[in-house]
């Protein structure tokens, strides 16, 4: 018998990207996703590179588009959620189902808004300087379920529970209620999310708030988080997917796998944690600076374990920096562990986190 060699065939989304013609950045964090390379993208219009990050896990896909002064992307539409943040400039989006009325909503830096399942959309920039969208999609689940980009972007099924031609359906809403102790907003867009209010939610993080949203009845969720200067976040974990994007002010994030332990500096595995800096933002004027992580490096859908709580032994270095009175707690999960530090006590400035995570 003729022995057969298995060549692993690359996943239907990587596959997908790779047609498109555009710049792939691979690794664990972006600096600053204006700054990627870019290429004209023939089918979005603009120029474009898409993101892959390690923690992604095959859940979640990124992209980040360039519309010129006074250009306009390419209409689309596509079977996969999809989340928009603008990273800088101002214009306008249309949405629509075939035999539907357009509607139209007007952005600009710092907001946040989702088109809904498979509706045409159409982005524009009516400013003089150029505009840089960034997307967070469940484009992998998608591609790598139909293996079929013809079904995915013509498909022409419109979802009428999730979008009907509201007329409002784009206004911000002020529709938020508690989830226990969590504040969910109910909104299809967020103005600026920089500045947008979040509830207090100490349990979370020292003298700190949090927001979670949801938009267009999709299945990304997210939610907005800030706190002081100075101060430690929570470590915890995320499952596969979740992206985090600096909004405001500056930091570090660590992040170590579950078999180095909740002390991986005092047990001698220091060389093990990955240290990622997140640049500073700008005021609202000016180009915004995003920082951007995975929140794990991780094994696909790995199911989470019960949470213990240990004190963290932070390096010399950070003892230095920051006083015994920042000091939290740890949970422990079965994947990675990642914690979020202010560099310094010297800018009153808080620091603000937007996370989108897949339900």
């Amino acid at each position: 018998m003729d022995e057969i060699v298995y060549k692993p065939q690359k996943a239907a989304y990587l596959r997908w990207m790779e047609q498109e013609g555009i710049p792939i950045f691979d690794g664990l964090a972006v600096e600053d996703v204006t700054e990627l390379p870019r290429k004209p993208w023939a089918r979005m219009g603009g120029s474009g590179s898409y993101i892959q990050l390690k923690g992604s896990g095959g859940v979640t896909g990124m992209y980040v588009v360039e519309i010129p002064p006074g250009g306009a992307l390419e209409p689309e539409r596509h079977m996969y959620d999809e989340l928009l943040y603008v990273l800088k400039g101002r214009g306008s989006t249309e949405v629509w189902y075939d035999g539907m009325r357009k509607q139209a909503f007007e952005w600009s830096e710092g907001s946040l808004f989702a088109p809904p399942l498979n509706t045409w959309h159409r982005h524009y920039n009516g400013a003089r300087e150029a505009a840089f969208l960034l997307a967070v999609t469940t484009a992998p689940i998608i591609m790598d379920f139909f293996r079929d980009p013809d079904f995915v972007f013509n498909s022409s099924h419109a979802f009428k529970s999730r979008y009907n031609g509201e007329e409002s359906y784009f206004a911000m809403s002020d529709r938020r209620y508690k989830a226990t102790r969590t504040s969910m907003w109910d909104t299809n867009f967020i103005a600026d999310a920089r500045v947008a209010t979040v509830e207090s939610a100490p349990y979370k993080v020292a003298e700190g708030g949090i927001t979670c949203f949801e938009m267009a009845d999709n299945s990304l969720i997210g939610h907005i988080s800030e706190w002081p200067s100075g101060i430690y976040h929570k470590a915890h974990y995320h499952a596969a997917g979740a992206i985090l994007l600096v909004v405001r002010s500056h930091g570090y994030i660590y992040m170590w796998p579950k078999e180095l332990g909740v002390r991986p500096f005092q047990n001698g595995k220091g060389d093990q944690v990955v240290k990622c800096n997140w640049k500073p933002g700008q005021s609202r004027q000016d180009t915004l600076r995003s920082g951007l992580a995975a929140a794990r490096i991780p094994q696909p859908f790995m199911t989470r374990a019960p949470a213990t709580t240990e004190k963290v032994r932070r390096p010399a270095y950070a003892k230095a920096a920051h006083s015994s009175s920042t000091r939290t707690k740890i949970r422990k999960f079965a994947g990675c562990f990642w914690k979020s530090v202010k560099r310094t006590r010297s800018s009153p400035e808080c620091r603000r986190l937007l996370t989108v995570t897949i339900r």
